[in-house]
């Protein structure tokens, strides 16, 4: 009985290609998460907002929860 087993240039392969997969999909998660946190925010504010700027430096300087406070 002989049992092959996987090379390990087969094996680095296939873990730098799960965290590649993993690493986009967090991208893509992350993305479509600020967009529709954008829209709601929007939504919810009566504003629109810059699809330029990031969430989180919108939420960093306090403006944007003291406007939403008032709603």
């Amino acid at each position: 009985m002989v049992c092959e087993e996987e090379s390990p240039s087969t094996t680095q392969l296939l873990n730098i290609s799960s965290a590649h997969s993993s690493s986009s999909f967090r991208e893509l998660d992350d993305a479509f998460l600020q967009t529709q946190t954008r829209i709601w925010l929007g939504e919810v504010l009566q504003i629109r907002l810059d699809e330029q700027l990031i969430i989180s430096e919108l939420l960093a300087d306090g403006e944007l929860l003291v406007d939403f406070g008032r709603t």
